[in-house]
């Protein structure tokens, strides 16, 4: 973003000052993806989906000994999947450690699968992220719903 770039927070876009007087601003062209390295939300759940595939294969398929080596493969490629997508976002790869937190890691997966490449500058979800979260809040009031229905049932079979 230009130096001299402000966000108007009423219409969402970056306006670049310039001129002399009351300053005219005209829209800044969004950000290119070259801007914005690492790897996108898609990509992320994809890659995510194939680490815990292949976490499945190696340790129950061929019944791997030590499972704290897996857990340790596993919690590294995460770290790194996340950090990419991080940087992706526009922010620092050290947020990804925030994924060995309890409840926090929950919070952390749901803004790496929402937000959308250069989040830092807007501070807004574009149309795919909001989606993507009004999906991930359905299921998780899909899946308390049917946890208390069940509990009722086993609660009311004592």
């Amino acid at each position: 973003m230009p130096p001299n770039a402000v966000f108007c927070p009423a219409c969402g876009f970056n306006y670049q000052l310039g001129g002399t007087g009351p300053m005219p601003m005209r829209p800044v062209a969004p950000p290119e993806p070259a801007d914005h390295p690492g790897i996108g939300r898609a990509a992320y759940f994809g890659l995510s989906l194939l680490v815990g595939l292949v976490a499945v294969f190696f340790l129950g398929l061929l019944g791997l000994q030590d499972p704290a080596v897996g857990g340790f493969v596993i919690a590294a490629a995460s770290i790194a999947l996340a950090a990419n997508r991080f940087r992706n976002m526009g922010m620092s790869g050290w947020w990804s450690l925030l994924i060995f937190l309890p409840l926090v890691n929950v919070v952390v997966q749901v803004m790496l699968l929402v937000c959308q490449p250069g989040y830092t500058q807007t501070n807004r979800l574009d149309a795919h992220g909001k989606l993507v979260l009004w999906i991930l809040v359905g299921s998780i009031l899909v899946g308390v719903l049917i946890f208390v229905a069940f509990m009722n049932e086993i609660i009311s079979a004592l």
